[in-house]
């Protein structure tokens, strides 16, 4: 049972900077997976183009032309009306808020959260369906005793 899969939910932010949108609405992966987030411009952009996680507050990758990398996050940008960043390699550190934009530092309007999927209830849940398993065979074992006398 792997407990460390990754949500990642996307949610509108503040109107400036010509970012109109963010596809996918709901994005699951696994550590170690990929996730790929399309920004859309309301029009064809050559300005940067850049993605940071607000609590840090830092610039993870921005672009200037048509590609750019940095770390385990990259930019494409094909020229026309959207751009993408993915994460490759995620880790549950990722968690977090993200901000996509275009322009200078404050130019965004699209937001999305990374966030982790309750490790803890994925184990809880296993333990409960283990307990289960564990009182229906002691059931099935103890009605055969029955049989048998």
């Amino acid at each position: 049972v792997r407990t460390d899969s990754r949500s990642l939910v996307l949610t509108p932010g503040m109107c400036a900077g010509g970012v109109i949108s963010a596809e996918p609405r709901v994005h699951s992966s696994t550590e170690g997976g990929n996730v790929t987030v399309r920004c859309s411009l309301n029009a064809a952009r050559r300005d940067r183009k850049f993605f940071y996680r607000t609590d840090q507050e830092e610039t993870l990758v921005e672009a200037f032309g048509g590609r750019a990398a940095s770390s385990r996050f990259s930019i494409q940008h094909d020229g026309g009306r959207t751009f993408s960043l993915t994460i490759t390699g995620l880790k549950m550190s990722d968690s977090g808020r993200y901000r996509c934009g275009v322009g200078g530092p404050n130019a965004y309007n699209t937001s999305f959260i990374l966030s982790r999927v309750g490790c803890l209830m994925v184990v809880v849940l296993f333990l409960i369906f283990l307990l289960l398993l564990y009182s229906w065979r002691m059931k099935k074992s103890h009605s055969r005793e029955l049989l048998h006398h």
